[in-house]
């Protein structure tokens, strides 16, 4: 009886560990946005209108050079124009996902990145950092942009 009692409380905590995890992974979720892009402020920043709401973001794990901040500008402007983005916030920077006509989507930091426009940031505690890290990698080796 008592090895029956101790497998019902192990199970009962097992399902209260799979709620809170469930709890956590939607908090995390609610994080993302479906956004409209209405101002590309930099080569690193832009307005996004949020829930009725406007806010100015930097794009999470970059930092761009002042010698590409025009043509960074206008990649960014090209990538958002007439186009819904999700944006998925980390304090005041927020990584943000651009749909393609393949459907699939581009993360504008890595499009940055992949080009040599753009430097990694590890200040911003990205959610994607290890995938920006790579863009940045392969664009060193490639030797585009600032890594020429």
């Amino acid at each position: 009886m008592k090895k029956l009692a101790i497998v019902a409380c192990l199970l009962g905590l097992g399902f209260l560990g799979l709620i809170i995890l469930f709890l956590l992974s939607r908090d995390e979720l609610s994080n993302s946005k479906l956004c409209e892009a209405t101002q590309v402020k930099s080569g690193d920043s832009l307005l996004l209108v949020c829930d009725n709401q406007t806010r100015q973001v930097k794009l999470c794990g970059v930092t761009v050079a002042t010698t590409s901040q025009a043509e960074a500008k206008k990649l960014i402007s090209s990538l958002t124009a007439n186009k819904s983005v999700s944006a998925v916030f980390s304090g005041n920077a927020a990584e943000i996902f651009v749909p393609t006509a393949s459907e699939e989507e581009k993360m504008l930091s890595e499009e940055l990145l992949l080009r040599g426009l753009a430097k990694f940031n590890a200040q911003d505690n990205c959610p994607n950092s290890d995938s920006i890290k790579l863009a940045e990698q392969i664009a060193k080796e490639k030797r585009l942009g600032v890594w020429k």
